[in-house]
């Protein structure tokens, strides 16, 4: 009879103990599906050095999540584009926000942010800003707001842009909607530039 009882109790502790691990896993696995409908992102990155002065910016097309960005942001790591777009307008606004805390100093801002809304936006005019050079500053800050609404003839400048941006200058577009991976602005610069940093929103 106490074999049969010790038996027994062992098959109910391995029992609880399957539930437990059954009940851990659906509790992960919710919480991973709720972050990856805010954010879609792949570990595929690839940090440089830039001169002497030490300055880091982040090379290389990838796709991260807001953790990322602000972990890379603290550090002194930034991309030379930064791309946030989606139909969840919060979450951008929360990226810009994390970006534009650290990118600049106070005394910085006065002649390295210009901020621009992209229906404003004409011709070269943001390639020109883009390529000044920092003054008494490490960088420039360009923060385009509904990046979506850049004409479609500013729109061709950019993409030149997008493949060789100047390194000293950190440009962020919050294009509010999803990207229409069939024109030109995905297929031409998304696509082929090196030097994006993506956060997707969802």
């Amino acid at each position: 009879f106490l074999g049969i009882f010790q038996s027994s109790t062992k098959k109910w502790i391995k029992c609880c103990r399957t539930i437990s691990s059954f009940v851990h896993a659906t509790h992960f696995f919710r919480i991973m599906s709720k972050t990856s409908r805010q954010f879609s992102f792949v570990r595929k990155r690839k940090d440089l050095s830039l001169g002497s002065s030490g300055r880091k910016c982040i090379l290389r097309l990838m796709a991260v999540n807001l953790t990322t960005i602000r972990n890379d942001v603290q550090n002194g790591k930034f991309a030379p584009i930064y791309l946030l777009y989606g139909d969840e307008p919060f979450f951008i606004d929360q990226a810009v926000s994390v970006i534009d805390e650290h990118v600049l100093t106070e005394a910085e801002r006065g002649f390295n942010q210009a901020v621009f809304y992209g229906a404003d936006i004409e011709g070269q005019k943001l390639n020109e800003v883009c390529a000044r050079l920092p003054m008494m500053a490490t960088r420039s800050y360009v923060l385009v707001k509904e990046a979506q609404d850049i004409p479609a003839e500013s729109i061709a400048h950019l993409l030149d842009y997008m493949l060789k941006p100047n390194p000293q200058t950190v440009l962020v577009l919050a294009w509010k909607r999803k990207i229409d991976k069939r024109r030109e602005f995905y297929t031409k610069g998304v696509k082929k530039s090196e030097h994006l940093c993506i956060l997707e929103s969802k």
